[in-house]
């Protein structure tokens, strides 16, 4: 089967309608700075999870938090799950399995999340997805879209309404995100708009509320730096229509200007925003640093790790492991120097993220 590959890092530059009851929350606190947390176990046949900190020397306190969710995984206690895309070689379905055993082998740790990527009309349920959800991972699924207009005219509901019943027939939870990094430049002939963008989501899900998936967790992923310019929060399309936030986070630049962007540089204008919404869980949609960053590598790493850890609301990174072929070395983005596989490994096999 031929699957659509997935965008990776952002370039330089590139920057339905249905109401649904959900639950009432009760949000209390709103920074999301705070302290390291005591690591728990979360059942997984819950949706709620609560978590509560002590005060912290760098900032305000975060305290007792409910998440509210909807049907995907549930949210841990404390820590976050880890996953990661890892790109398959031979591109197959066998490729597919054997390489995440192989990445899984070199971190010491099976992935909670398990990333792939989708084109349109690519179905799902593929003998690699159920072998992924047969052995108790999570599926977080990108899923492109054709151009959003032919979404929101009708044209393609039958597509969508056969898409949902595989994920509902999936045995495990999904993260699902419709059309990540929607808010990059270059896929404004696919986008066109916020509105439309909006429209679109409210129509998608829709049709998987009439064909009554109850395993998704919608996931909203436009760029981390998208934040920055105020750009990814205008797609954004309601509280009560998405389940968790996320971004994917990279360097944009270090490769041109030779400066050094750490992940809590990155990720901080997204996570301002994200205290506004303090009942959602955040996911880390995607993450890397190329081998440009060389030496520097496993150090932007362990700071991912260490501001993770100290951001509560964080439930989830997913590591993009993938050397493009025929691209620049500042997409070369898999863990294959040993400093920082290292690195992650380390990451992935600490307590936090063992929830």
């Amino acid at each position: 089967m031929t699957v659509n590959r997935p965008a990776g890092p952002r370039r330089l530059g590139r920057r339905v309608a249905v109401a649904v009851a959900l639950a009432l929350v009760l949000a209390v606190g709103a920074s999301v700075l705070g302290p390291r947390l005591r690591h728990d176990s979360k059942r997984d046949d819950a949706n709620t999870s609560t978590v509560a900190t002590s005060p912290s020397a760098t900032g305000p306190t975060w305290s007792a938090q409910t998440f509210d969710t909807s049907g995907g995984p549930p949210v841990p206690t404390n820590g976050a799950y880890v996953g990661a895309w890892v790109f398959p070689e031979p591109f197959d379905q066998r490729g597919r399995v054997s390489a995440v055993r192989r990445f899984e082998s070199q971190i010491g740790t099976r992935l909670r999340l398990v990333h792939i990527y989708r084109s349109w009309t690519d179905p799902i349920g593929t003998s690699s997805d159920l072998a992924f959800a047969k052995r108790g991972s999570y599926l977080q699924i990108s899923w492109a879209t054709p151009d959003l207009k032919l979404v929101t005219d009708g044209s393609q509901d039958k597509l969508i309404a056969q898409r949902a019943r595989q994920i509902k027939a999936l045995p495990t939870k999904v993260l699902l995100q419709i059309r990540w990094e929607m808010d990059r430049p270059n896929l404004r002939h696919v986008i066109h708009d916020p509105a439309t963008f909006i429209a679109a989501w409210h129509h998608i899900r829709a049709i998987f509320i009439k064909q009554h998936v109850t395993n998704v967790g919608w996931t909203w992923c436009p760029t981390a730096a998208g934040f920055a310019d105020g750009t990814a929060q205008t797609f954004y399309p309601g509280d009560g229509e998405v389940d968790w936030i996320c971004a994917d986070v990279y360097p944009v630049e270090p490769w041109i200007k030779g400066k050094y962007e750490s992940f809590p540089m990155l990720a901080q204008a997204f996570l301002t925003w994200a205290a506004a919404h303090p009942t959602k869980p955040i996911l880390i949609g995607e993450m890397g640093v190329s081998v440009t960053y060389g030496a520097r590598r496993p150090r932007w790493i362990s700071e991912a790790q260490q501001y993770i850890s100290t951001h509560p609301q964080i439930k989830g990174i997913s590591w993009f492991d993938e050397n493009k072929p025929d691209s620049p070395a500042y997409y070369a983005l898999a863990l294959h120097d040993p400093p920082s596989l290292a690195a992650f490994a380390s990451l992935a096999q600490n307590p936090y993220f063992q929830p």
